[in-house]
């Protein structure tokens, strides 16, 4: 059982990474939605998906985070 579910997981991660690479060139599909929630399936067996992971969401916190040095617009 827990054969399987790893495997549906993997699967189904890379099949959201595919979707989210092919979203990348299509204007229409949101390609890192599809990204992030291949990472996040992938993540929870793979430690190279989480590092990915935690990079892109440190970067996105990052992006959010409104800069003290710079002044309003």
């Amino acid at each position: 059982m827990r054969l399987l579910k790893k495997s549906i997981r993997t699967v189904g991660g890379f099949a959201l990474l595919g979707i989210g690479v092919i979203g990348g060139f299509i204007p229409v599909l949101q390609g890192w939605v599809f990204i992030l929630a291949g990472l996040a399936l992938l993540a929870v067996d793979y430690h190279w998906a989480r590092r990915i992971k935690q990079w892109a969401l440190a970067k996105f916190q990052r992006r959010r985070k409104p800069d003290p040095d710079r002044p309003p617009q």
